[in-house]
This record gives C-alpha cells, structure tokens and sequence, in this order.
C-alpha cells in the first residue's frame, strides 16, 4: 500500500499542494486531474524524490509504500522501489543507446546478466523497439521515446509506478500498447499513479484525484 499522509509542497511562498491524504492498495490504477499548475508533476516529483533532492521545494507531510518511509530513501535510489516516467522524455536519457537506458538499473541491482538481456527484449518487443535497441534515443520520434520510457520501467517491473503524461505524442495504436501495459501492472499487483488527460486512459482508473487550490484531498 502506498501511504501520503498530510503531504505539503510550496516553492517560496506559493503552495501548490496542502496537506494530501491518499492511500492506494496494491493493484490499483489513480490518475491525478487538474489544470496546469494545480501540482500533478510536483506531486509525482515529491513521491519519487525528484522534489526536493533535484528541484528545490518546501515538503512536509509522510509519504511510504508497503512500510518504507520513501522520503528516507536516497534518490538514486528510488529505482529499488519505483519508476517515475517525467513528461520530458529528453530529461531522462543519459546513454548512447536504447539498450543503456534499458540496463542502467538493471545492472545496479546485481541482476544476472541472462535476466537482464530477457528483460530489455521482452520489454522492447511489447513497445516495438527491438529494432531500436542500437540507436541512440535522440533519434526516437517523441511517440518512441515516451514507449521507451515505458520500456524502462517494464523491465525493471518495481512496485510503484508514476506516470507523467505518458500518451503525450503517441499514435492511436500505441496508446493500446500503453492501456494492455497499464492493466498488465495492475494485475501484477502493481500501484499506479499518472497525471492524464487522455480519456481512454483516464478511463482505467479506479480512483481519480482532482487536484488544484492547494489540494487538501
């Protein structure tokens, strides 16, 4: 389960969330609502860590999955427990290749090599990149490198899911590639939470939170 509890986050003067409450149970799919600016990012950066370990806000309030306080947890090593897929594809890509970015974590968490290669193929299969694993990913189309994104996290299959935007720029057959992935980490007993607006997206939901003024959820 995962547990916020009284969770706050202010840049300067301006809070942008107050005091959240929100527990999901394993298996479940939240999508957070709200106009720009209502805090949809910033409440995925603050369960990751991103906030305040990378951008600099005023946080407050608990936030734990399945008893492990994740604030206490380093950023760099968040991996063990989530995968936070940001709006900006281009922000989170550091290596010359697809197949890289598909390993980076993987190898961090002493994975024997023989998993490691049956998790990047399988994970590139389900997303059409296997032909893609050689290239670097500032060559993706931005359809492909949000699915790559996605592919990340497949492979690395942790227990919590942050999805920012996630159908941003894809085409009508991989946002079915997106869905049959999305309900797949859900029977997995996965926790999912993605900022949306896309309604066949929205519409996997089992619980929906409308952000803005402040959120005191």
């Amino acid at each position: 389960m995962l547990c916020i509890n009284g969770l706050s986050i202010s840049y300067g003067s301006h809070t942008v969330i107050g005091s959240l409450s929100l527990e999901l149970n394993r298996g479940s799919i939240c999508v957070l609502q709200g106009t720009n600016g209502s805090g949809k990012s910033s409440l995925l950066c603050a369960i990751s860590g991103v906030i305040p370990e990378y951008i600099s806000a005023s946080i407050s309030g608990s936030i734990s999955l399945d008893g492990v306080d994740l604030r206490s947890v380093a950023l760099r090593e968040k991996f063990r427990y989530l995968w936070h897929a940001q709006s900006d594809a281009d922000a989170q890509f550091f290596f010359p290749t697809c197949e890289a970015e598909l390993a980076f974590a993987l190898e961090n968490m002493s994975i024997a090599s023989s998993e490691i290669h049956a998790r990047i193929t399988r994970a590139a299969a389900f997303f059409g990149l296997s032909g893609k694993l050689d290239a670097s990913p500032n060559t993706l189309s931005s359809g492909q490198k949000k699915l790559l994104l996605c592919a990340i996290g497949m492979a690395l299959a942790p227990q919590l899911y942050l999805l920012d935007e996630p159908s941003g720029g894809l085409s009508g057959n991989s946002i079915e590639l997106l869905r049959s992935w999305l309900l797949s980490l859900k029977q997995n007993n996965a926790i999912v939470i993605i900022a949306e607006h896309n309604p066949a997206i929205i519409s996997l939901a089992d619980k929906v939170v409308q952000l803005g003024e402040h959120c005191h959820a």
